[in-house]
């Protein structure tokens, strides 16, 4: 693959700054409390924020080819910047590198022993230093935000944990690439996986803007654009009609046992969430569906049979669902 530098540059550009988008998505500002409103990217294989960026570039790059084809990106490298900031997006992606930082000041800011949190007493003895950030100003620092954080001092309380953590993610991400190197030939070249999750992205970078010359695809496109537009209009306009499109739970309407123990049933019409079922093989996208009703039967039947009233784990899922990770796992590292 011919990748020029102007391409990892611009790649290397674009990752802080997708970073510093997605991390105020998913996580909020200084401003907001808590995590932020959404949406959140990260939480599916294909990310948003990637192709949007990817789309961006894509029109931008065929405009630059109109004036000066010399300058304008291959496809190739279109894909480079698209793999470089999906990667970025998976390190930073909600549930990863933003609960590891608030982790390293968690037993500090939150050492409480009337609120029954003796983190101070009990865990912070025997945690080593480097593990943590202990400076208490340093700490109040990162949660307040603001220019206090860029201090010498600060900077210099967080530089051994962050030193530490980012390399045993940098180590962590190695061997997750070691394990796709052991099962890519089995993967690609016995099974011949077509990995249609990749088809979006190639098809996007396309120079010639092939995708965007179809006609059904941006019949798909203004009918999901046309429902999020109309939705967004009724919060501001309520004489606006909302469509339905979100979940609603149905556990409201089965108050009686047996049937109320199969708790919150959300039922929606996300317009993405069935472009994705698209990529899915038909018999993994059954599943999804199948396995989801079989475990609300199996509370339900849990409660029928009076296995609740001993154990309120019972059926036990999430039991089964990890030991149903671990054989896909191990079956998938014997395959390959």
């Amino acid at each position: 693959m011919d990748v020029r530098p102007r391409a990892l540059i611009l790649g290397l550009v674009l990752v802080p700054l997708n970073c510093v988008w997605l991390s105020q998505m998913e996580m909020g500002t200084q401003y907001s409390a808590g995590y932020g409103g959404g949406p959140y990217p990260t939480t599916f294989s294909l990310f948003g924020n990637v192709v949007f960026l990817l789309t961006l570039l894509t029109l931008l790059n065929a405009l630059l080819h109109r004036v000066q084809p010399g300058w304008a990106l291959r496809r190739s490298e279109l894909i480079v910047i698209y793999l470089m900031l999906s990667i970025a997006s998976a390190v930073d992606a909600i549930d990863c590198l933003d609960v590891l930082f608030p982790m390293l000041t968690h037993l500090h800011r939150y050492d409480d022993p009337l609120a029954g949190r003796p983190y101070g007493r009990e865990v912070l003895p025997y945690t080593p230093d480097v593990f943590i950030v202990r400076d208490a100003e340093a700490v109040t620092a990162w949660h307040e935000s603001g220019p206090g954080f860029w201090t010498l001092n600060t900077l210099r309380a967080w530089g051994g944990p962050v030193l530490l953590w980012g390399s045993f993610t940098g180590v962590l991400l190695w061997v997750m690439l070691c394990l796709a190197g052991m099962l890519r030939a089995k993967w690609i070249e016995q099974e011949r996986l077509s990995y249609p999750i990749t088809h979006i992205p190639v098809q996007v970078a396309d120079p010639h803007l092939g995708l965007f010359r179809e006609r059904l695809f941006w019949i798909g496109f203004a009918v999901a654009a046309g429902i999020s537009l109309v939705n967004g209009l009724s919060v501001h306009f309520p004489t606006i009609p909302t469509l339905r499109v979100k979940y609603w739970d149905l556990s409201p309407y089965f108050v009686g046992r047996p049937w109320n123990a199969m708790g919150w049933t959300p039922v929606s019409f996300y317009p993405f969430g069935i472009g994705l079922g698209y990529l899915l093989p038909p018999d993994l996208l059954f599943s999804s569906w199948f396995f989801y009703w079989f475990i609300k039967g199996e509370r339900i039947l849990a409660s029928a049979v009076g296995w609740l009233g001993f154990d309120a784990r019972a059926p036990y899922i999430e039991e089964q669902g990890f030991g149903a990770y671990m054989y896909v796992a191990l079956f998938g590292l014997w395959l390959g």
